[in-house]
């Protein structure tokens, strides 16, 4: 039952949750700009890049297990 719902949500396709991770910091990054706090600074230079970082090595991932 558990597959089932994990297929139905895409959860086992490595490729949407590197997509979702990307996207999450990258939304994040702008949603830090437009609120403009200074005590933030952390989520712009630490936490983005490494949530982009880490998206793209499960969309390599990814794209490697599929070949």
């Amino acid at each position: 039952m558990e597959g089932i719902k994990e297929k139905i949500i895409g959860l086992n396709d490595l490729g949407k949750v590197g997509v979702l991770i990307i996207i999450s910091g990258l939304f994040g990054l702008l949603v830090n700009f437009i609120v403009a706090n200074p005590t933030l600074w952390f989520y712009s230079y630490i936490i983005v890049p490494v949530l982009v970082i880490i998206g793209f090595m499960i969309l390599v991932t990814s794209y490697l297990k599929k070949e």
